[in-house]
């Protein structure tokens, strides 16, 4: 390699190939979404070719493989753990990449409409790694190659139910904290490729001050990896291993406001409340503007019915973000409890004009509705907020209250039945789904 190729390939910040691998008893490859790609000029059939997956059509678990690769400067001061982790993102990102293509085309087969920000996230959230390698190879002038090699397994119903999923507020917000990390990894890779170019051509002195914003470009970027493995946690709910990656993330980086809203989300859902309320007083310390930070710390307030506290904070989040679906419908809850449904239904509603398929805000229009004798129209909302969310218990039970009472007898049972499969442990789905079994049967046998 002569020295103009070797700058250049130091240079390069990240570098991965992805590849592909079959189970020894089953192999067939097949053309990743061959018909439907290149009639929509999206991809050509050399293309597609170059790009085979392997899936055994008994489990429907399909395998894929990748490698990433970085190029550590002998001449600058890199930490070969962190470049090792460097390594490791860009095998992940190749893999998430070929995962990214099978669920488009799930989602399309099942008329969904996930942008591609949501088909990111769902692709790291599916990922299963089986085995991980990390070689490293010696180069010209002390330069060192790391190559990550992974292997991992996607379960095609895994894909499915998170695909079910994507209506929630949780999902949504994993999505948003998703696309924050990739802009957050991308200006620290920029931000390094800048350092390593100036580092060339600088002097001495320079290149001490050089060295030194690296490392500090190393920490920022650990921390943004532990952040991204505690919301996927989080997401998983393994609230230990959040809880595990967040400390790790504010040792070296205390003013991280995501580490410390990983942090309170994991507290939150363990039930230590008081713990939640510190850590996202700490991450709006940080980062006052973010009007997510100001919802959770609201919704915790809300769990220990301080319902004035509450408001005030979704009031605050909507200060911040006049749309707002998730604080204008939180807010709608609020009021629900308290038992003013008329204030209710008005923030619910105002929360459907900026997010028409926020289940949520459907189910609370219909249980209102129940309150307020309007079965009609809780029906039609029950109905709007299970199509959005089929596995939406609460939602289930409030469309079955509202059917029997216009003597559906049948829709009700039907329902309740729904709520009781998706939460069998809790006792009121129970209790509503036995009295509508009696009640339908002494119909029948009339």
């Amino acid at each position: 390699m002569n020295t103009k190729k070797f700058l250049i390939a130091i240079m390069l910040a990240v570098i991965y190939t992805p590849s592909v691998f079959a189970e020894e008893s089953k192999q067939e490859a097949i053309f990743i979404e061959a018909i439907s790609e290149v009639n929509r000029g999206n991809l050509s059939v050399d293309e597609i070719r170059t790009r085979p997956t392997t899936i055994s059509s008994s489990t429907k678990k399909i395998h894929v493989a990748a490698d990433g690769y970085y190029i550590s400067d002998g001449n600058l001061k890199e930490s070969p753990y962190v470049a090792k982790d460097r390594a490791r993102l860009a095998a992940k990102r190749a893999l998430s990449e070929q995962i990214s293509i099978h669920i488009k085309s799930i989602s399309e087969m099942k008329n969904g409409k996930l942008t591609r920000d949501e088909i990111h996230t769902l692709s790291v959230i599916v990922m299963q790694i089986n085995t991980e390698t990390i070689t490293t190879q010696a180069m010209e002038n002390s330069a060192v190659q790391y190559q990550c090699h992974i292997e991992a397994l996607i379960d095609e119903s895994n894909i499915f139910a998170q695909m079910d999923a994507t209506g929630k507020n949780k999902f949504h917000e994993t999505v948003r904290r998703t696309v924050e990390i990739e802009k957050e990894t991308a200006r620290l890779n920029a931000e390094l490729d800048s350092l390593k170019k100036k580092f060339l051509t600088a002097s001495n002195v320079e290149r001490t001050a050089i060295n030194a914003r690296i490392q500090i470009n190393e920490k920022n970027f650990t921390a943004v990896m532990l952040n991204e493995q505690a919301y996927l946690a989080n997401y998983q709910m393994n609230f230990d291993k959040a809880i595990e990656y967040c400390y790790k993330a504010i040792e070296i980086n205390s003013v991280s406001a995501n580490a410390w809203n990983n942090l309170g989300y994991a507290y939150n859902y363990k039930g230590n409340l008081e713990k939640a309320v510190e850590c996202y007083q700490r991450a709006i310390q940080i980062n006052p503007s973010d009007a997510t930070l100001q919802i959770n710390l609201g919704s915790v307030y809300d769990s220990m019915k301080d319902f004035d506290t509450a408001i005030k904070y979704y009031q605050n989040a909507l200060k911040l973000e006049p749309k707002n679906a998730n604080a204008l419908n939180s807010l709608g809850y609020i009021y629900i409890q308290k038992g003013d449904f008329d204030k209710g239904i008005g923030y619910c509603q105002k929360s459907l004009e900026f997010d028409k398929n926020n289940a949520a805000a459907w189910n609370g229009l219909g249980y209102s509705y129940n309150q307020k004798k309007s079965y009609y129209k809780s029906v039609e909302c029950c109905r709007k907020a299970v199509g959005l969310n089929k596995n939406y218990a609460n939602a289930w039970n409030n469309l079955g209250y509202a059917c029997s009472k216009i003597n559906r007898l049948e829709d009700s049972y039907n329902a309740y039945l729904n709520a009781v499969k998706i939460a069998p442990n809790v006792q009121l789905y129970r209790n509503n789904f036995e009295i509508a079994k009696k009640r339908i049967t002494s119909f029948k046998s009339l």
